[in-house]
């Protein structure tokens, strides 16, 4: 992180001693946390590729987190500690460190936390198209290039403190305004979606998977349409053989109640299948929204705090506040995967069967 030399020779020992057991419980729990995400993932078939990718990366990141970033924050605070036996130029050089791999590790976890919302709403927006269009071939391109402009933000750091900053805060806020505009996308859509689905269930109309589903609005036409061509062939079969003759009469009725009557069942299974996939479409959108909220949670403390800092106040008790803020960006990356086992129900279910197969191994 920052430059803490000075404030932090101030603080209390009891507060930087506290700091110090918090993070590496912290860096522990990430660690541990992300393996077993990284590990599970891909048994979710309730996600798509690409999504499961996207979930991937943002749990290599939160590791990453946890198995340097963190520690080096922890090597910092040591430092500071025994401040009176250390080299003030190997402190320094700890903390361009601290502060380079955090802004490339965040950085990454806030760009792919966007990208995971945009995924989703063009699940919804491109329908059928999707999986030509969003490819996992685009997606490793997308979050490669999120990779570099992170890299990017670390390194102008080099060149210039206070236009690092000002890069991280413009491409921070330009990621959560992303991240909320498409929800509010979503929002709509859904809505019109279901509005959609009540009218069909309640005037008989087929177009209940127009916007959301795996082909269930073809699957229904097409069954409408070979119904049809049945009904009228049946028909001409009926004036070729004569309206005369009692038995096909009754056999053509018969034939338009079982044609009536499939056509009514195949409409249900369309409707159907449309609600259960807004459903689930539903659960993991919000299982997403849980990590954007807190995520912002945990970096937005710390950003009012480093604008503080830097423009108006100076001093021990806002570098005190400065630090356990910037510990509270460090937890995020422990909290993500607690989010995905508590709103993931197959995560979860993927996470204790691992675990259990981990402990009768030992």
């Amino acid at each position: 992180m920052a430059n803490i030399t000075r404030p932090s020779s101030q603080l209390p020992i009891g507060v930087l001693t506290s700091l110090l057991a918090f993070n590496i419980i912290l860096s522990f729990t990430a660690s541990l946390g992300n393996v077993l995400i990284l590990l599970t993932i891909y048994k979710v078939s309730s996600l798509n590729p690409v999504t499961k990718l996207l979930f991937a990366c943002l749990a290599t990141t939160d590791l990453c987190v946890g198995l340097f970033s963190q520690p080096l924050f922890v090597a910092d605070i040591i430092l500071n500690i025994d401040l009176g036996n250390t080299d003030l130029d190997i402190l320094y050089y700890v903390d361009e460190v601290v502060y380079i791999s955090s802004y490339v590790l965040c950085g990454v976890s806030v760009l792919i936390s966007t990208a995971i919302s945009v995924d989703r709403l063009l699940v919804l927006l491109l329908r059928l198209k999707y999986r030509q269009v969003v490819t996992l071939r685009r997606a490793q391109v997308v979050i490669l290039l999120c990779w570099v402009i992170a890299v990017s933000c670390g390194l102008v750091r080099v060149w210039s403190q206070t236009v690092s900053e000002i890069v991280v805060f413009v491409a921070g806020l330009v990621s959560l305004v992303t991240s909320v505009l498409c929800y509010v996308k979503i929002h709509r859509r859904l809505q019109g979606n279901q509005a959609t689905v009540e009218d069909s269930s309640g005037g008989g109309q087929s177009n209940a998977g127009e916007k959301v589903g795996e082909g269930e609005e073809g699957v229904g036409r097409a069954a409408e349409d070979g119904v049809g061509e049945t009904t009228g062939a049946g028909r001409d079969t009926e004036e070729e053989a004569g309206a005369g003759v009692e038995g096909t009469g009754r056999a053509k009725e018969e034939r338009s109640v079982r044609t009536g009557t499939a056509r009514v069942l195949q409409k249900r299974r369309i409707q159907e299948r449309v609600r259960l996939n807004i459903v689930q479409y539903k659960k993991i959108v919000f299982s997403i929204i849980w990590l954007q909220l807190t995520l912002v949670a945990c970096y937005a403390p710390f950003i009012i705090v480093s604008l503080l800092r830097h423009t108006v106040l100076s001093g021990t008790t806002i570098h005190g506040v400065w630090l356990f803020t910037a510990t509270l960006v460090y937890s995020n990356s422990s909290l993500n995967p607690f989010l995905y086992c508590w709103k993931i129900r197959e995560v979860r279910i993927a996470v204790k069967n691992t675990a259990k197969t981990f402990c009768c191994r030992l």
